[in-house]
């Protein structure tokens, strides 16, 4: 069973315009779409269309409780909802138009009360089995005492379960300098750990560089290095990491198998859902070939 947590949950609504649209001007939108964002939920989308056992856990509260937990309930991955009042939702916008670059707005960054991350780790740390935590996207006021029981929970549940961590900012280096079974982080995050002088902990490491390329190691053997498949024309980049590290995990976790053999058929996913507009609603039996 994987259970992915979203701390910086995302109310969405997607503009769609007939024409470019340009600074300054006044456009009106031909059609919208609103939907629930969240690295942990792009990820459980993916793990329910490769029918892997999955749970999502969010956080919900203030005005977009109700539509978050609506949407939440339309999807047909499984989800778990930890609402409070005063939890609150981080919006977004989303602009797309032809012959230009989708564009996309966020709103400050959400705010998850304590009680709520006191009561989903308390679930996590009583799961009755082994389990695969993916602790996915920033984590808002890390520093604080808020996350106090996560961290415990990870003190406590670590070697029972596996814990993936995708993450960057003070999540990530705390996380770093634990031996956590997997971090996946981009050519950037990775350099911002070699240059604070913190030497990575972790059992597994995965560093992805967008389209260049991909590396991977564990703690007791060599460095690999790929470059993912290529795809004839992108269209939207959006959740490709999310969709690669559900089929990561979904390929490396139910064995714990060959850390590269499970990266190279990732690849294959998340580089398909760069060449679709929606996230994990590609056809999975038009992928591109492994790298």
């Amino acid at each position: 069973m994987i259970y992915t947590i979203t701390p910086n949950i995302l109310w969405e609504e997607t503009f769609y315009l007939s024409s470019p649209w340009q600074e300054g001007k006044t456009h009106r939108a031909e059609k919208r779409s609103a939907q629930v964002g969240g690295k942990g939920l792009n990820v459980a989308r993916m793990l329910q269309r490769l029918e892997a056992p999955h749970e999502a856990l969010a956080f919900t509260g203030g005005e977009y409780r109700e539509p978050i937990e609506n949407w939440l309930r339309r999807q047909k991955f499984r989800s778990r909802c930890f609402e409070h009042p005063q939890t609150y939702a981080r919006p977004g916008v989303v602009v797309r138009s032809r012959k230009k670059e989708e564009t996309t707005f966020f709103g400050p960054n959400s705010s998850v009360h304590p009680e709520s991350i006191k009561e989903a780790s308390t679930y996590l740390t009583n799961l009755p089995e082994s389990a695969t935590i993916a602790l996915c996207g920033s984590v808002p006021n890390w520093d604080k005492c808020d996350w106090d029981p996560l961290r415990e929970c990870f003190a406590k549940t670590s070697g029972q379960h596996l814990w993936a961590i995708d993450t960057y900012g003070p999540a990530l280096a705390w996380f770093a300098g634990q031996k956590v079974d997997l971090i996946k982080v981009n050519a950037d995050e990775w350099q911002a750990i070699e240059k604070s002088g913190t030497s990575c902990q972790s059992k597994s490491v995965i560093v992805t560089d967008g389209s260049r390329s991909l590396s991977g190691w564990n703690a007791d053997g060599p460095r690999w290095t790929f470059a993912p498949p290529k795809i004839s024309k992108q269209i939207s980049p959006t959740g490709s990491g999310d969709v690669f590290l559900a089929a990561l995990l979904h390929f490396w976790q139910p064995a714990q198998g060959n850390l590269e053999t499970a990266a190279r058929e990732a690849a294959r996913y998340g580089a398909a859902n760069a060449a679709h507009p929606d996230v994990a609603e590609f056809p999975l039996n038009d992928l591109p070939p492994s790298p």
